[in-house]
């Protein structure tokens, strides 16, 4: 009876880390997805300020307008890139979290 006891508590912590790991996996997809669809966004957001300093040098001079749009995308950029680069932090940290969970278990 106290094995049984022993391997039931064995057990359950086994279905709570397997749980954890779950969970984490999860998160971890979720995580992968959103850095999909930022690194979908910086390539537009790039792809639009090439575009943008394509026109500002053909009219830098003439049309102030265009200028003021680059800065505005390139902020834009560097914060989707500020975005990114937390995620990618926040994804390693997540799988270290994983690994760490996979190892108590084997």
């Amino acid at each position: 009876e106290r094995l049984n006891s022993k391997q039931i508590k064995s057990d359950q912590m086994l279905t709570q880390k397997n749980g954890i790991i779950h969970d984490k996996q999860l998160v971890l997809k979720s995580l992968e997805e959103s850095n999909r669809l930022i690194e979908i966004k910086i390539i537009d957001i790039e792809e639009d300020i090439k575009r943008q300093e394509d026109l500002c040098e053909i009219e830098r001079n003439q049309n102030c307008s265009q200028t003021k749009m680059y800065t505005k995308l390139k902020g834009e950029t560097q914060q989707v890139k500020d975005e990114y680069d937390l995620l990618q932090s926040e994804l390693r940290s997540i799988k270290e979290g994983i690994k760490r969970a996979s190892d108590l278990i084997i």
